[in-house]
């Protein structure tokens, strides 16, 4: 049976949501936007990357690329609004956003392997029966 492991990564949701509850206003809000945009495009990436180890193992690298340019985009893109718009930084700190996203980057990529080693036993898994 094929697991739905490309959701792991919002296992981190509810840290990021606690760590924001804990720091408050601007700086909160700051903290969950960006952990919540780095593990919406992570959780995006890893199914998208178990789609592709399942069905074209060739293509794993591009997409791999592809969901870490996406990332990027989303990292700058966001940082520039809350730096230089008003609007958006009176209520978000872009500093706040900046490590938000970083560290939630950092945990999905930490659980990344493991969530592509499950995939590759599951799919022989299935070839075997």
């Amino acid at each position: 049976m094929n697991k739905p492991l490309y959701l792991a990564p919002l296992a981190g949701l509810p840290v990021a949501a606690l760590v924001a509850w804990r720091l408050g206003g601007a700086v909160g809000a700051g903290a969950l936007l960006g952990a919540t945009l780095a593990l919406a495009l992570a959780t995006g990436g890893s199914a998208w990357g178990q789609w592709a180890a399942l069905h074209r193992p060739k293509q794993f690298m591009q997409v791999f690329v592809v969901a870490f340019l996406a990332k990027l985009f989303v990292l700058t893109t966001g940082a520039l609004l809350l730096r230089y718009a008003d609007e958006f930084g009176a209520h978000v700190d872009w500093t706040a956003y900046l490590l938000g996203f970083a560290s939630a980057v950092l945990f999905a990529t930490a659980l990344a392997p493991v969530v592509q080693l499950a995939v590759g036993r599951t799919s022989k898994e299935s070839h075997a029966s």
